[in-house]
């Protein structure tokens, strides 16, 4: 961009624009239409990169499309760029501690992919599946899976089915106005789901009740789309979160009620401003240290707790002496989860909840207790006289402090 100085008979008077002076008989420079639309294009392809859509009545879409795009480096980064923009966890649906596949006849609500939660809430007569997809190399740039839900068989009922993610803490983009982008499409005739998010303020004391957005139709598509939305969060200020420190944010995508459908969903990213920049692919190691701040298991990726899975990870201890018997495990979490999980113990050899066996899969031991904390396992209390000193005993095992 310059001053049309190539324009002959334009009359810039020092290289600018002038008025001109009719008592010295100066002339005024000249506007040349197309030096004006280039400027003006120019301007607009500048709002049009920041995501804006350009309008004659709004007169701050040049500063909103440079503060978006180009000033807040230290949020937006480049891509690629580890800076924890996205506030989803898992948004590549990578990782699936609890198993691949899911299928539910009746109301439920449990989470799925690491991080994501299926929910059918209402009346239910129809089915719901949820299951890993795994895609071809390129077909979404950086992603090997998506996230498949269907729901077949509809009749009439009052359910609505959705599946969704709580960011911890409530304070999270709280009053800003942030953007949800995601790659999208849904089988042939599948009544398009909605999106809304949720500010939960927790449990405990008096807190104060749920605050919602508006909702958002996806747009209906049966190729791979990108989707990008702006949502305009609430303040809390005022509010009173609860005392138990499980207050969050939650996005949820909705299906329609009586309707059959299927949906794809890869690379979610929700982040502050109204940019959807590229998506955040962080090291494969530091998302799964993310997941298991709320959620960790013995078995090993995608293998269903209660499989059965035998020398494959499984934690081994000696019993000590007693009554009860303790056997001491010293599993320690690292990073530490949210809260002291709920636990869950497994027989190798059976899938059976509960339960711990001897090394060689024999003689099962019923577990009465575990003591643990958000930094680890420490002890399991078997019924009393279940076990003779220093046997060698195995199990799995399940941590839970989901939101």
């Amino acid at each position: 961009m310059d001053y049309p100085k190539s324009v002959p008979g334009v009359g810039l008077k020092n290289g600018k624009f002038t008025d001109g002076n009719p008592l010295t008989g100066e002339v005024a420079s000249l506007d040349p239409a197309s030096w004006a639309n280039g400027v003006t294009d120019e301007l607009l392809a500048v709002i049009s990169d920041s995501g804006l859509t350009p309008s004659e009545s709004i007169q701050t879409q040049l500063r909103d499309a440079l503060r978006n795009k180009y000033a807040d480096l230290t949020r937006t980064g480049t891509a690629g760029a580890i800076n924890f923009r996205n506030k989803l966890i898992n948004g590549n649906f990578d990782f699936w501690q609890r198993g691949t596949t899911y299928n539910y006849t009746s109301g439920i609500s449990t989470h799925c992919a690491d991080r994501w939660y299926l929910a059918n809430i209402g009346t239910f007569g129809a089915s719901t599946g949820l299951s890993r997809m795994a895609l071809t190399p390129d077909e979404i740039p950086g992603a090997s899976y998506a996230l498949y839900w269907k729901r077949v068989a509809p009749v009439a009922d009052t359910i609505s089915y959705e599946i969704g993610q709580r960011i911890e803490g409530v304070r999270t983009l709280a009053g800003k106005t942030i953007t949800l982008s995601f790659w999208y499409k849904n089988d042939v005739g599948s009544a398009p789901p909605f999106v809304s998010f949720s500010q939960i303020f927790g449990t405990g004391g008096s807190p104060s009740t749920i605050v919602s957005t508006s909702s958002q139709v996806i747009p209906a598509s049966s190729t791979w789309t990108k989707v990008v939305m702006q949502f305009a969060l609430p303040s809390i200020a005022g509010k009173t979160l609860g005392t138990n420190g499980d207050d969050f944010l939650v996005l949820k995508i909705v299906g329609p009620k009586d309707v059959a459908g299927g949906y794809y969903l890869s690379q979610v990213q929700l982040e502050e401003g109204l940019v959807a920049t590229p998506f955040e692919q962080r090291p494969m190691q530091i998302e799964l240290t993310l997941c298991q701040r709320y959620y960790r298991t013995s078995y090993e990726l995608g293998v269903r707790p209660g499989s059965i899975s035998v020398n494959r990870g499984s934690p081994n201890s000696l019993v000590s002496s007693g009554n009860p018997v303790w056997v001491p495990t010293c599993i320690s979490f690292s990073p530490l989860m949210r809260a002291a999980p709920a636990v869950t113990i497994y027989q190798p050899s059976t899938g059976a909840a509960g339960v711990i066996e001897e090394t060689g899969e024999q003689n099962a031991r019923a577990v009465q207790s575990v003591e643990s904390s958000a930094s680890g396992i420490g002890l399991l209390i078997l019924s009393s006289a279940a076990a003779s000193p220093s046997l060698s005993m195995q199990w799995h095992y399940v941590a839970d402090a989901e939101l």
